[in-house]
C-alpha cells in the first residue's frame, strides 16, 4: 500500500472494501453520478450479499463496497451537463467474492423485470 500512498502524494483515502486488501471492481452504475447515494444503494444491497457455504453449509457475507469515482468508459464531459455522469458509482468486491457479487448483482438489476422491485426501488433516499 506504500506505492499507493505515494501515488496520491501521501493522503489518506478510504479503501473501496473496508475489509479486504484485494479488492476488484466488479460492476458499473452507468446512470449514477456524484449526486447518488451510495450509501443507500449499499444498504439496499447488503441484505442480498449472503452465500452459503456448500460445505459447512453456514451463512457468511460477502465483502463489497460502492464508491463514486472517475472511470474509463465514462470519459468527463463538457457538454454532459444534465446528466454528470463523470463519477459514476462503482461496485467492487473482495476478489474472492467478486464471482458471486456479480451473479448478485445481475440478477437483481437486470434479470428482475418490475422496477420496483429492484434494490434501491430507483429512489435515493
Amino acid at each position: 500500500m506504500s506505492w499507493y500512498f505515494g501515488e496520491i502524494k501521501g493522503g489518506a483515502y478510504p479503501c473501496e472494501v473496508q475489509s479486504s486488501e484485494d479488492a476488484v471492481e466488479v460492476g458499473v452504475f452507468a446512470y449514477t453520478s456524484n449526486h447518488s447515494n451510495q450509501f443507500h444503494l449499499e444498504q439496499s444491497l447488503q441484505p442480498l450479499m449472503k452465500v452459503r457455504d456448500p460445505v459447512t453449509r453456514t451463512v457468511h457475507d460477502l465483502k463489497m463496497g460502492i464508491v463514486p469515482k472517475m472511470h474509463k468508459d465514462f470519459p468527463k464531459s463538457d457538454e454532459n451537463w444534465d446528466l454528470p455522469t463523470e463519477r459514476p458509482l462503482i461496485v467492487f468486491a473482495d476478489r474472492a467474492d467478486a464471482k458471486a457479487v456479480r451473479r448478485i448483482l445481475y440478477q437483481s438489476f437486470n434479470r428482475e423485470p418490475d422496477l420496483m422491485k429492484r434494490p434501491g426501488r430507483l429512489n435515493s433516499d
